[in-house]
């Protein structure tokens, strides 16, 4: 997308009336304040501290303003006695993806400074889990034997899925290692659905175990199981 922008002049403007007044800053505001890319909804933010001239003998009210929403500066007002500093968080803020530009202006009663805030907005990968069976059966042919199966789940996302596998506590019949998990992009691991030593009496059973994961898209896969 475009730079959203309000002024593109000098980067810096310094309009000197007395030498008394004069204000410093750290980091110093020539190269312009750059934030780190952040995402969307998130918060970045930077320290600038605001310095008083020694040489100034009077109370100093100052104050910082800019034009987009996404930039802000706290505090925005605040006097400076001689030798005092004051440190400003300014934040950055993107509603949405791309660059960002504004004009930090700085002003005293006899003082201008500007200087150009930058930041990038970026959309951070999502998970997109990928789960190849949601039917499972497990079947007992003898006595006391085990029955298991496989049920594979991938990582289509290009972000790490995080993965949790819920089942009711009253189903005794039933274990799946490993119960959580994570899954990093284009890989896979498989989940282990197997009879315990607590398998009922003869008849067919049924349970849902569920795999929860931080898949924006598809939160909750339900898996249904059935003893037969």
């Amino acid at each position: 997308m475009p730079f959203r922008r309000t002024f593109l002049a000098a980067i810096v403007i310094l309009l000197p009336l007395s030498a008394a007044a004069q204000l410093a800053f750290e980091p110093g505001l020539g190269d312009g304040l750059q934030f780190e890319d952040t995402s969307v909804d998130e918060t970045g933010e930077l320290q600038l501290t605001v310095i008083s001239n020694p040489q100034n003998d009077v109370l100093q009210d100052v104050q910082l303003q800019n034009e987009l929403d996404v930039f802000r500066a706290e505090p925005a007002n605040f006097q400076l006695e001689p030798f005092q500093s004051r440190n400003v968080t300014l934040f950055f803020r993107p509603d949405e993806e791309g660059e960002f530009e504004d004009e930090l202006v700085i002003t005293t009663r006899n003082f201008r400074y500007t200087t150009l805030m930058t930041g990038r907005g970026v959309v951070e990968g999502e998970p997109e889990i990928r789960v190849d069976s949601v039917e499972v059966e497990l079947l007992i042919e003898e006595q006391d034997q085990r029955a298991e199966a496989q049920v594979t789940v991938g990582n289509d996302g290009d972000a790490d899925l995080e993965f949790e596998v819920v089942r009711y506590d009253s189903v005794l019949w039933l274990e799946v290692e490993p119960m959580e998990g994570t899954v990093e992009p284009d890989e896979e691991t498989d989940l282990t659905f197997a009879t315990t030593d607590q398998i009922p009496d003869n008849g067919e059973y049924e349970t849902v175990v569920v795999i929860n994961s931080n898949d924006p898209e598809r939160p909750e896969v339900e898996v249904n199981v059935s003893l037969i």
